[in-house]
Parts: structure tokens; sequence; C-alpha cells
């Protein structure tokens, strides 16, 4: 998460390097919606001063980058769904959770930010009730797994065992991350040899406690992972959300040849292997998002998506990931904050634009109750407005 203003970094992750990987690709729930006149009149009546809240303009809101009106039109609200989020706190007793089937699973830890779980609870979920703003999918409820967002591996796979208990959870909102990038990888030169000792203790230890039980829910219960690209301005996510790349290899810049994949096969002997099968399945199901600034303008005064100014400042981008990467709004969102149950806050970051995204996939989930995470991960990924 980001609160401060922005300003744009100099250097080899300055303007020059963003040009060359950004692919400004937008999440829409046109999917199925926006090719239907009969909802159009309907769909303008949720443009509400609530709905108008979250964040952008009053032309063109973050909800509006979406088309959440014609959604809501059509009947999608996120009733019946229920979305999992692994974050730093819960607030139920919040307004704009009020009525709302809202469990919690504690870690036992102590957190370190007691509100940005409730920042994330409210940008997926917070009541249409027209009180300050609304979540993306208003209608849901949720699951939150309070953790310390710097807890070790193995507490964090428990975390997600405990999911194995909600088979009808298919969409996991992860707004967090660790500071490995490509970026790192390539540009530091830190893995010219991939037994490296930090590459290789990273998977030594994340492979095994956190991606195992991350990779049983996305084989066995089919689950959607969304996560946060990070808040580093470099040209690639965080690891968790570039795992994909991680694991079948990437190529660098100006050469042909992958990277050899650094945690597979050469996990520690002592554990069982991920076969291949396990790894797609599990790589099939991420989503890494990037956020944009909804009320960038270009030098014309249009809202465009190739202005400078659209990705927000902050943002890692989407080197090694394009194929799995979102942007979605997540420059000065509104929503609920854990100061008192009627607080809310304005805040930027990919932590706000991840969970967007959930509440488009709960959006999706409820308008195809059949689909597991892969195929909402699929619809997601396949139309979105470039």
């Amino acid at each position: 998460m980001v609160t401060g203003g922005c300003a744009l970094p100099s250097g080899r992750h300055g303007v020059r390097s963003m040009r060359r990987v950004l692919l400004p690709i937008l999440l829409a729930l046109a999917i199925f919606l926006a090719s239907s006149a009969a909802f159009a009149a309907d769909a303008a009546s949720f443009r509400t001063p609530e709905y108008l809240k979250l964040g952008g303009t009053e032309t063109m809101s973050a909800l509006d980058w979406i088309n959440a009106a014609e959604a809501y039109a059509a009947g999608y609200t996120g009733k019946g769904v229920r979305v999992a989020i692994i974050d730093s706190a819960a607030y139920p007793e919040h307004r704009e959770f009020m009525g709302k089937s809202y469990e919690i699973y504690w870690s036992g830890l102590p957190v370190e930010n007691e509100s940005h779980g409730v920042y994330v609870s409210g940008i997926i979920a917070a009541n249409r009730d027209g009180l300050e703003m609304h979540g993306v999918a208003y209608d849901a409820n949720l699951f939150t797994s309070i953790i310390n967002l710097g807890a070790d591996y193995d507490t964090m796979g428990k975390i997600f065992y405990s999911l194995f208990d909600h088979p009808e959870i298919k969409i996991v909102n992860n707004s967090y991350g660790n500071g490995l990038t490509l970026d790192v990888i390539v540009y530091e030169d830190y893995i010219i040899d991939p037994g490296y000792e930090s590459i290789r203790s990273y998977f030594d230890n994340s492979f095994n406690k956190y991606y195992y039980p991350i990779s049983d829910l996305a084989t066995t219960n089919d689950v959607l992972f969304i996560y946060a690209a990070g808040n580093n301005f470099v040209t690639s996510p965080i690891g968790f959300a570039n795992l994909p790349s991680l694991v079948f290899g990437v190529k660098l810049i100006g050469q042909n040849e992958p990277i050899a994949p650094y945690g597979f096969p050469n996990m520690p002997s002592d554990n069982r292997q991920l076969t291949t099968d396990e790894l797609r399945a599990l790589t099939l199901n991420i989503i890494s998002v990037s956020a944009f600034d909804p009320s960038a303008i270009d030098n014309d005064g249009n809202q465009s998506t190739k202005s400078l100014n659209f990705p927000y400042c902050f943002s890692n981008l989407a080197d090694g990931a394009r194929d799995y990467t979102l942007f979605a709004p997540g420059a000065s969102i509104t929503t609920t904050d854990s100061s008192s149950p009627i607080s809310y806050a304005t805040v930027s970051g990919t932590s706000m634009a991840a969970p967007v995204v959930t509440g488009v996939a709960a959006l999706v989930q409820q308008a195809f109750p059949f689909m597991g995470g892969k195929q909402i991960a699929d619809i997601l990924l396949s139309t979105p407005n470039p």
C-alpha cells in the first residue's frame, strides 16, 4: 500500500523501462453485458454518489473502468459468493459489513497493520447502503484469514490449508508480497547461476511451506489466487505474483533462451516434489494485478491508457508476467478503515488494485456458478479492454 504522493523515479527502472514492458490491460465486465441495450437505462441508475466515491472522476469513476454499473443492472452483485482474503485485519463491526456473513480465521500472530485488510475488504464487498462508498461485489460474503503480513511461510501455508474447509471459496485475494522480482534477478545479475544462494533459499523455504498448499488448493478445489504486483516501481511483479514465470523459466531481455526454472526440480530431497501437472495447475490459477490511476489524463486532457501518467507511479509492471497480468484502478481509492465503525480512508497501491479484480471475479462467479478458479481467470484474462 502507498499513501503518499507520486514522483517518477529516474534510472533504469524509470520511464524508459516502463515504456518497454508496459502492457496497459484494463479489466472490463463487458464480457457478457455491454452488448445488451436493455441494461443501459438501469445501469445509469447505479452511478450514485456512493458508486462514484470509490475513486476516479465523476465522468469516469473507478467502477466505470470495469463496467460495474452494467453488471449491477444485469443482476450481478456478488450475491451468494464468498471471497477469501489473506491479510492483516478484519473489521466485521464496520457499518459497511453489516448483515454479511463474515468469517474470520486468525493465525494467532500479532498483526503489523490493522487497517490494511480492512481497506481490502471494503474494496471487495462494502455494502451498497447509501453511505460513503460501496465495494465492487457489494453483496458478496467474506472469509478473512488474519496474518502478520511478514509471517513465515509455515504460518502462511497453514492458513491456506484452512481454506480446504470451505470448498465454496473459489477466489482468494493476496495483497502482500516479498521483495523478489525479475528486476532484481535480471538487472542486478543475481542469477547468473540458478544456484545463487538467496534464490535457492527462497525456493527451498517458500515452495515447501507456501506453494504446496496453494498447489493443493488449485488442483483439488480449483481456487483462483489474485496477487498484488507490488509497489516497487520496477518492471516485474513480486515473486508471489510472478510464480508462473519463476517456475517455468523467463526470457531475459535481448535473449531467446529461457532461464532454467529455479525452484523445480531442484527441491530439497526430504520434501515431496510438485509434479509438472501440479505446477501447471498452480500457475494457471494465478493473476497478477498492477495499478493504474483512474483519474490519469493524457496531454490532450483525455483519459487514455497510453498516457505516461496512466500506470500508478509506484506500481510494479508486467515484465515476465504479461500473459496473466491485469491493470486495475489502484490510486486514491476510498474504502473502509479500522479507526471506527464509520471511518473511511483514501489509499493507493497495488494492494488496492488487486481487490478490484477480486470483486470482479466474484461477479463472474455469481454469473457462472459452475465455473472454477481457472475458468474465472480465463474470462478475466481474455476479455479486458486493451
